[in-house]
């Protein structure tokens, strides 16, 4: 079968939305995730380990294109690896920032505001060496960060008693389809269409601007073959994400974030039935991935090798964990316990 060569930048407006030329299967994703691991290792000027792991779903979709061999000259790829490690910081500074000053940890506080700085500075200063694509790559970096903030904004601004499964549902989609949107974009540049980052204007930003700008990847509505790859991709992130959600349940609770786990185990105060409906949110997306050209093989190994991954990283954080798992683990971030913390041990979803 054929697939998208280096030499097709774009697709037909209206080709079929639904037509994968070459389905995505579980030898994909590893062959993927060792060929990124592979360029970690020989190009470390040019990747970090954050932005390897996101590049192996691209890479998966788009093998041909995205090979180590074109990656090489590829010019974006420092680009995507900056945006990548924006993407990680932000994330953390939303995590975090809020709780820590509210207990008054003001190191955490500066450590994480220092290292998103240096993350914006860094993809900034990237954005400006190719003078064709700067105002796009500035562009894209503006529209990133303030959509993202937007939404944190917005949950931190939402009462407890606001928040159920619903919303908890159209908050987390919104995220991982503005992250996965300009990740595509820094790294696809032209062939993915520049309608799908248009930015928002500031005086117009609001949810339902998000939800009418990203409806095509949430709603399973793409016009390309490369948006119906990267339909797949959402379908996996978001699988992907609730069974995050689940190994970080204790500490997301205490930082009082709002995600599936939380959410559900709030409603659901048997942790057996409460662990039952996570299993079953994340299988729903994970099927649905299917619908995009993900085999069932695909979907069932990227639940597997991503609940096998949380598992360890909770087991090991000081060594393989995050910047959050890592300042839990050394104490250098401390969190009042809560009460509604749950009391039983996290095993991998479906398990």
């Amino acid at each position: 079968m054929s697939e998208i060569m280096p030499d097709q930048p774009s697709d037909s407006p209206d080709s079929s939305p639904k037509c994968v030329k070459q389905p995505l299967t579980l030898f994909d994703l590893t062959r993927a995730t060792l060929d990124s691991i592979k360029l970690y290792r020989t190009q470390k000027d040019k990747i970090i380990p954050i932005g390897a792991l996101t590049l192996a779903g691209m890479k998966a979709a788009f093998p041909q294109k995205l090979s180590n061999q074109n990656l090489h000259y590829h010019p974006h790829l420092r680009f995507f690896n900056c945006i990548s490690w924006l993407g990680v910081e932000l994330n953390d500074a939303v995590d975090i920032i809020p709780t820590a000053r509210a207990q008054k940890q003001q190191p955490v506080v500066e450590t994480i505001f220092h290292n998103w700085k240096q993350a914006l500075r860094a993809s900034t200063s990237e954005a400006k060496i190719s003078a064709s694509e700067t105002h796009r790559r500035k562009q894209l970096l503006r529209s990133y960060q303030r959509e993202i903030l937007f939404c944190e904004a917005t949950a931190r601004n939402t009462s407890p008693q606001e928040w159920s499964l619903t919303t908890v549902t159209n908050y987390r989609e919104i995220m991982n389809a503005i992250s996965l949107t300009h990740n595509a974009a820094a790294l696809l540049a032209d062939d993915l269409d520049p309608h799908r980052t248009q930015p928002i204007p500031k005086s117009n930003l609001t949810w339902q601007a998000l939800e009418a700008k990203y409806a095509w990847m949430t709603q399973g509505q793409p016009q390309t073959s490369i948006e119906t790859k990267l339909c797949g991709l959402y379908n996996l992130v978001m699988g992907s994400q609730v069974v995050d959600d689940f190994f970080d349940l204790p500490d997301d609770q205490r930082l009082g974030l709002c995600t599936f786990a939380t959410q559900v185990f709030t409603q659901q105060p048997n942790p057996s039935l409460a662990q039952q409906q996570l299993d079953r949110i994340a299988a729903d997306y994970f099927t649905a991935a299917q619908t995009f050209g993900v085999t069932t093989s695909a979907a069932r190994g990227m639940k597997l090798v991503f609940s096998t991954l949380k598992s360890t990283l909770r087991k090991f954080p000081r060594h393989i964990g995050g910047r959050r798992e890592r300042m839990l683990a050394t104490g250098e971030l401390i969190l009042n316990q809560s009460s509604t913390q749950p009391k039983h041990h996290p095993r991998p979803l479906g398990h």
